[in-house]
């Protein structure tokens, strides 16, 4: 009896504790589903962990002012201005020459010619009975309009000489004899491309550039010369076969001179740049004797830069 009283309140005892237990767990349950259904909503509005997607920004752009057009400005050239504008042009009469003369001034002419250039076609003579001759030139000085006993001139020549045409190139430095260039091989239809500049001032040092653009001759060399620097010329001429003596002149039809320009005073410039003399060839100029005219010149065209010299009878 004893002892089965005593198993009884152990098991009542043991019992009572598992209700107690399973109790507390049934309340510790509800308490964390309750202290759970309060907090997940708080967690929710927490905006750290549950951020606003981010807003769309409305970005002005940076425009750039916009500039006032900077205005064209004109710049005045720094060079010197040529110093003779529209000069008059005279006509003269010559016995041997034909052709253009170019000073500083036609009263008066001052030594600044530093340069001459010019283009031509070796022009066909026609044969003649009797020795004809002519010559296609470039030149520095020697000018009647300033009186001028110097002469710095390189050209062509185009003959009949014993009824055959010769032609050849030359350079002549007066008063000596024009020399022969036995570099080019001048024939009729060479396009001739000359020129004469002082390289040196103050040597008097010339540079003379003869080239036959044709056949790829060509002829450059340095002189010392005292030319007078008061003109510039581009003739036809019949040569002067003795003192006083012209030669008859070749009949050599018409040659153009083209590409023609000059430096005088700085200035580099057409012959229509500068106070300029028409020369014009005739068999005499005194004056009551009979004359007759043996050329025909052009007048210039518009830039100055060429003319034709055109052959009308050998002599008077």
């Amino acid at each position: 009896m004893t002892q089965l009283f005593h198993k009884n309140v152990t098991f009542e005892r043991e019992a009572a504790t598992r209700i107690f237990l399973i109790g507390s767990l049934v309340v510790i349950i509800v308490v964390a589903a309750l202290g759970a259904y309060i907090l997940i909503p708080r967690l929710n509005s927490n905006p750290e962990t549950s951020p606003s997607p981010s807003p769309t920004l409305t970005v002005t752009p940076i425009v750039s002012p916009t500039l006032s057009p900077t205005p064209s400005v004109t710049v005045e050239p720094t060079t010197s201005p040529t110093s003779i504008p529209n000069p008059s042009i005279t006509v003269s009469n010559s016995t041997n020459w034909a052709g253009y003369v170019v000073v500083s001034d036609l009263n008066n002419p001052q030594p600044v010619v530093t340069g001459v250039s010019a283009s031509w076609i070796v022009p066909a003579v026609a044969p003649s009975t009797s020795d004809t001759f002519s010559a296609v030139w470039i030149g520095i000085g020697g000018s009647q309009l300033a009186q001028d006993q110097t002469l710095i001139q390189c050209g062509s020549q185009q003959d009949s000489v014993g009824g055959q045409p010769q032609y050849s190139c030359w350079y002549e430095l007066l008063p000596q004899f024009s020399r022969t260039l036995m570099s080019i091989a001048a024939s009729p239809g060479d396009h001739i491309q000359a020129s004469i500049q002082l390289a040196n001032a103050a040597a008097s040092e010339w540079n003379v550039t003869i080239f036959d653009l044709t056949s790829g001759d060509s002829f450059s060399n340095f002189f010392t010369y005292p030319a007078s620097k008061l003109s510039a010329e581009w003739i036809v001429e019949r040569p002067e076969l003795a003192t006083g003596v012209f030669a008859s002149l070749a009949n050599f039809g018409t040659v153009m001179f083209t590409d023609c320009s000059t430096i005088i005073g700085g200035v580099n410039g057409g012959i229509s740049n500068f106070p300029t003399s028409e020369v014009v060839m005739h068999s005499s100029d005194l004056v009551g004797k009979p004359s007759t005219k043996l050329t025909a010149v052009s007048g210039l065209s518009g830039d100055g830069s060429q003319f034709t010299v055109t052959y009308l009878a050998s002599s008077g």
